[in-house]
């Protein structure tokens, strides 16, 4: 059985406090799903809901900072304003040549999995975004010291992971020192890139 991600930690908010924090990420909930009107459609909205409705189901247990969805919420909200069209890059004659042959194949190989294996014809893999930096998301683990069982966080909607993830290569260093110092083994990496572009295509 996992670990509990804040074991002998977890007691329930002030009723005040409760009241007033489910409030505000109300109205953070309410923002966010008509600014995803505009940016993205409905899996734009879709996602900034389920991500709020996790900020206020976590005030409800006290056991994962308000912060930590805040980071969530603005790396997905920033990659998804800055998706681009990869036919539409493809067809930009200020398009780099180079990127523009990484395009090329990233849609002929989805056209190949659509025609010849017969995989699903929908949005994955249509968008693309530069993110300017090596990573999307850097993942935060930690153990017990000389343990293999890695401590395991719980998130509301999302269920249970052996990491944090963070959008910061800053803030993940700063996780994995916390929790250094809290008495846990802990490192934080690189999330892997797929595929690997000079920016990243989305299944969005």
């Amino acid at each position: 059985m996992a670990a509990s991600p804040c074991p002998g930690r977890c007691r329930p908010l002030p009723l005040q406090l409760l009241t007033e924090t489910g409030a505000s990420c109300l109205r953070v909930t309410r923002t966010f799903a008509a600014w995803g009107d505009g940016q993205g459609g409905q899996t734009v909205k879709r996602v900034l809901q389920m991500l709020a409705a996790a900020i206020i189901a976590s005030g409800a247990t006290g056991c994962t900072s308000i912060s930590y969805y805040a980071q969530s919420l603005q790396g997905h909200t920033q990659i998804m304003a800055a998706r681009k069209n990869i036919a539409k890059l493809i067809r930009d004659p200020s398009t780099p040549e180079a990127l523009r042959a990484k395009l090329t194949s990233a849609s002929a190989i989805r056209r190949f999995a659509t025609d010849e294996l017969a995989l699903p014809e929908n949005n994955s893999y249509r968008s693309y975004v530069d993110i300017h930096r090596d990573a999307v998301t850097w993942a935060v683990f930690a153990a017990p010291q000389f343990s293999l069982a890695p401590r395991t966080w719980c998130f509301p909607v999302f269920g249970c992971v052996p990491y944090r993830g963070y959008f910061s290569r800053k803030s993940a260093t700063e996780n994995a020192v916390e929790l250094q110092r809290q008495g846990w083994t802990s490192m934080s990496r690189a999330s892997p890139p797929i595929p690997r572009l000079a920016g990243r295509v989305t299944r969005y």
